[in-house]
């Protein structure tokens, strides 16, 4: 015997779905869920957890409400460094210009250099070395810590792009956070 739930539509629009089988569960986040279509044994579309606490997690995650920043991040030369030092991922390696034996026979200085004149000519983009994207989601829970601390959005959006910083671990050049004047009216913030 086989149970099904729909545990209901999540804010990110995918469904929480419980199944059990002969007393396993199986936990899924899916898109678009439909109980009558399977792929052999599987689902036909959503992410599987196996235990219950790793299910509740995503479930949480899912369910967060979030805003969306542009960031234009700013690598230092010590990024760079840090980066030869930590080593250069294969990912990373497939963006180079040259082929990963080449960049493995150079010494670090000419890796450094390398790697400056890539990203200064924009041969290479710094989201690829870095594992970085131009767009970062800001969880609610962190403009709402802020926004209690502020008086203007200027002053919010500074603290923003500080969290930004702290949490991805690199400068940037600034962000633009799309929906933030709405956020703050959806929430009865009366920032100046």
């Amino acid at each position: 015997m086989e149970f099904k739930a729909d545990l209901g539509k999540l804010k990110d629009g995918r469904n929480a779905v419980l199944i059990e089988k002969g007393g396993r569960f199986e936990f899924i986040l899916a898109s678009g869920f439909d109980p009558t279509q399977r792929i052999g044994r599987m689902w036909s579309a959503g992410t599987y957890y196996y235990s219950l606490e790793d299910f509740c997690k995503a479930v949480v995650d899912a369910n967060k409400e979030f805003v969306m920043a542009t960031v234009e991040w700013d690598i230092t030369k010590e990024d760079i460094e840090n980066l030869i030092a930590d080593g250069l991922s294969n990912q990373a390696k497939s963006h180079l210009s040259i082929s990963p034996y080449e960049y493995e026979t150079m010494q670090i200085d000419e890796k450094i250099d390398y790697i400056e004149d890539e990203i200064r000519h924009n041969r290479i983009n710094v989201n690829d070395l870095f594992d970085l994207s131009d767009e970062i989601a800001i969880p609610s829970d962190v403009i709402n810590h802020y926004a209690n601390k502020c008086e203007t959005e200027d002053e919010l959006l500074d603290y923003l792009a500080d969290w930004v910083s702290d949490e991805y671990g690199f400068c940037h050049k600034g962000i633009s956070v799309e929906g933030l004047d709405e956020y703050l009216e959806d929430n009865d913030y009366d920032l100046d």
